[in-house]
């Protein structure tokens, strides 16, 4: 049960996303270099992609990547340690790190949108259904708090589905 809210949340979070568009970009300098890993050299340059494309795929404020001198930092730590290069799952790791912030204001504007949504598609969901003579019965024998919740945990759930037209 833990596992599956924990899978939930990081959907809602936007985790999902985050972790499409970090194979993205190391899948590209990987494919460049021929090399098994992401160069720290690179690291910059890779991370203003991922925060490029995390901009154009979360709605809301303009997120501010991380400065020079934070990858900096991070790359004199590695080599500190003796590496050359990183993994996709450090890459990923260190974007959710430096992501995790704009994230979850992501996650809280879902909700916001949601929670004044719901209220009204329930209502105006009511008044439908009421004129319908099969649906009209059961409609009315739903609490409107029902309704207010079921569309609210659509709404999270749902807002970031992509629709692919062929």
């Amino acid at each position: 049960m833990g596992q599956s809210l924990r899978k939930v949340w990081g959907r809602v979070q936007g985790k999902k996303n985050l972790h499409k568009i970090c194979d993205k970009v190391f899948n590209q300098y990987v494919d460049q270099t021929r090399q098994a890993g992401l160069e720290l050299k690179d690291l910059h340059v890779a991370t203003l992609l991922v925060y490029n494309a995390v901009n154009k795929h979360f709605p809301g404020p303009h997120k501010e990547p991380p400065s020079p001198e934070e990858v900096r930092d991070l790359v004199e730590i590695h080599r500190s340690e003796q590496k050359e290069r990183i993994d996709r799952d450090e890459f990923y790791e260190v974007m959710l790190k430096w992501v995790s912030k704009d994230l979850r204001k992501y996650a809280a504007n879902k909700f916001i949108l949601a929670l004044l949504a719901a209220p009204a598609m329930a209502e105006l969901t009511k008044i439908g259904g009421r004129k319908v003579p099969p649906v009209g019965r059961f409609v009315e024998k739903v609490p409107t708090s029902i309704f207010v919740s079921s569309f609210a945990l659509a709404l999270v759930l749902l807002q970031d589905q992509t629709v692919i037209i062929d």
